[in-house]
């Protein structure tokens, strides 16, 4: 029997290229052309060759000869399973760790599926929101064309149609100005998904027909009741009251008015002031009727409805009850710079910066939005209804129509050479004939709607000048047209346009209201005075 040394050997036994012998593992090397020799015959061999490969006959060198070292036998190692118990054991931890490497895999997977998921919606939104920009900006321009290829007989019949809703007895109206293209495609209806429901349109148009007629039919009336040049050459202040909290600030934000009942006690002409004490006062000018807490900046009221509006939310309260609450969502961080109910009680008006809202009452539902090209600074709704004036902060008046859901006219601004400074305050007269206007500089301008232009500049007639006014409102019968700034309320005679009477003032006046008497609150006190022939 073999021992295993020599087991060893005959399996690590070489055989050397050059004499055919066996090699022992200490004196075998291996040439570069993978020869293996006797390291002293293959010297002898090169020294005879001059140094060569006696196989492939290169150079050389002794130290390019690779040594071979015979290694013994690896022995492998004892197994470490060496009964069933053990071998059981080895194969549980083996299955134990297979399972937590496929519950990881499936984790894994599910990640890379929900991502994958999360990537495929996010590129499938993206491709809809494109496709829908690309689809307003087509219909957009084809608008544009359209609108182009009729601007003359579309800006005729819309200055028309002002003219026949505020005139419809009184003769055609003078023809103005084509507005510019820009106007124009700002002015443009509105798509069909924001075109006002046929049923408030209904309404508002209804509500329009009732009052042109009631105002028409009463007209002489009401012209009768007005008091004449003597008695306003007489006016002075008749009373004073104080209803706003006596600690805090002092101030009156806003004033408006309203003819009908407002909470359980009142009746008749109503006033309405929002103040700084963050106060709603409904009074009948003898006491307070109803009150209610909002910091509120503007106020409007029609009927028993009273709404108030602060920065970026509107507020209507029916008596003390708060019926609905409307946040404006911003828009370039746009602030609200106008509120107004229509007549019927069913709809608000919300103006901002850039854009005019029509909100259902009393579900606070959206109708319709009409964007402006030109930053607004203040709005009042018609006595009808059916038209909305904006003061812009180029100085310029836009007239909205509700009927045909588009900007109908414009006058004054910069374009028509007229002062360019910012409007703070705009007010309709009652019979709905006139406009009148405060612009930042203090100046205050009537504007008549028939002829869409400028009639006088208010705060420079005469004598009784007043440099820098701040408010302004006409009487119920239109005849007569009251104006006040720094310490001085002036009252004036429409179309002859003289004054009649100025009184001074304590502090100024800056808002003005007249029903049966004539109201001014100011936003440096919290007293409201009222004014009457002595």
């Amino acid at each position: 029997r073999p021992s295993a040394t020599s087991m060893s050997s005959s399996s690590s036994t070489l055989i050397c290229a050059l004499s055919g012998d066996t090699v022992s593992g200490a004196d075998a090397v291996v040439t570069p052309s993978g020869r293996i020799c006797d390291k002293k015959l293959l010297l002898s061999k090169m020294a005879d060759n001059g140094g060569s490969d006696p196989f492939s006959n290169q150079p050389l060198d002794e130290d390019q000869l690779v040594s071979l070292n015979a290694s013994t036998a690896v022995v492998p190692p004892r197994p470490s399973a060496t009964s069933m118990s053990s071998l059981l054991t080895l194969v549980n931890s083996e299955y134990s760790n297979l399972v937590l490497e496929l519950f990881d895999t499936r984790q894994l997977l599910e990640s890379t599926r929900k991502e994958l998921s999360q990537a495929l919606y996010q590129n499938d939104a993206a491709v809809r929101v494109v496709a829908r920009l690309a689809m307003e900006r087509d219909a957009a321009r084809q608008e544009l064309t359209n609108w182009k290829a009729s601007s003359s007989s579309s800006t005729t019949a819309a200055a028309a149609t002002v003219a026949a809703e505020v005139f419809a007895d009184d003769g055609p109206a003078k023809k103005r100005a084509r507005p510019t293209e820009t106007e124009a495609a700002a002015a443009a209806p509105n798509n069909n998904e924001s075109m006002i429901p046929a049923a408030d349109l209904d309404i508002m148009t209804q509500t329009w027909q009732t009052l042109s007629q009631k105002r028409k039919a009463t007209k002489k009336e009401v012209a009768a009741q007005a008091p004449t040049a003597e008695e306003i050459q007489s006016y002075a202040e008749s009373d004073k009251k104080s209803y706003h909290k006596t600690k805090g600030k002092q101030g009156v934000w806003d004033m408006t008015t309203t003819t009908a009942a407002v909470g359980e006690d009142g009746d008749g002409e109503l006033i309405v002031t929002v103040g700084k004490d963050k106060q709603v006062c409904v009074y009948n000018g003898e006491q307070v009727v109803n009150s209610f807490t909002i910091a509120a900046e503007l106020v409007d009221a029609s009927g028993d409805l009273v709404a108030a509006a602060a920065n970026d939310t509107v507020k209507v309260f029916k008596g003390d009850e708060e019926v609905m609450k409307i946040p404006i969502v911003s828009k370039n961080q746009e602030t609200i710079v106008g509120i107004s109910l229509h007549p019927s009680q069913k709809h608000l008006v919300v103006a901002t910066q850039h854009r005019i809202l029509l909100y259902s009452v009393p579900d606070g539902e959206p109708l319709t939005v009409f964007e402006s090209v030109d930053e607004i600074a203040c709005g009042t709704l018609h006595p009808d209804g059916l038209i909305y004036a904006v003061g812009t902060t180029t100085g310029k008046i836009s007239l909205w129509d509700f009927k045909s859901q588009k900007m109908a006219a414009s006058m004054g601004g910069a374009d028509a050479g007229d002062d360019a400074s910012a409007m703070t305050n705009i007010v309709f007269s009652t019979n709905g004939y006139h406009v009148a206007t405060v612009s930042a500089d203090g100046k205050a301008t009537v504007w008549d709607l028939k002829k869409q232009a400028s009639l006088v500049e208010l705060s420079s007639i005469g004598d009784a000048a007043v440099p820098a006014v701040t408010a302004v409102t006409f009487d119920p019968s239109g005849k007569y047209v009251a104006y006040g700034g720094d310490k001085s309320l002036v009252l004036t005679a429409v179309k002859e346009w003289t004054v009649i009477c100025k009184m001074d003032q304590t502090k100024q006046v800056s808002h003005l209201a007249w029903t049966k008497q004539l109201v001014s609150a100011s936003v440096k006190e919290r007293t409201v005075r009222f004014y009457d022939a002595k």
